[in-house]
């Protein structure tokens, strides 16, 4: 699923567009120190939701190998502040 993503260019400029509007939004947000990504999938936006060290983030996906996936993809890395649960979005 993480390359999915990231095999073609048209592909990453549409992954690189995505992180563009996260960006825009966590700015018009104030950019918040605590955020929650669900579902979080592959954790492709986790580097652009860590804005600053200090931001805490909370990642949840009803699928437990999609958390795997992100971490296999080292998705993870340079996010000290990063819990991962599974977790049901509608409940």
């Amino acid at each position: 699923y993480y390359h999915k993503h990231t095999k073609d260019l048209w592909r990453n400029f549409g992954t690189w567009t995505e992180r563009q509007m996260l960006k825009r939004s966590l700015k018009q947000a104030g950019w918040p120190m605590s955020i929650l990504d669900i579902p979080c999938g592959n954790g492709r936006f986790w580097p652009t939701m860590q804005h600053r060290p200090e931001v805490t983030l909370l990642a949840a996906d009803y699928n437990p190998a999609m958390i795997d996936v992100a971490y296999e993809n080292k998705q993870h890395v340079g996010l000290p502040h990063l819990t991962s649960v599974v977790a049901s979005a509608f409940n």
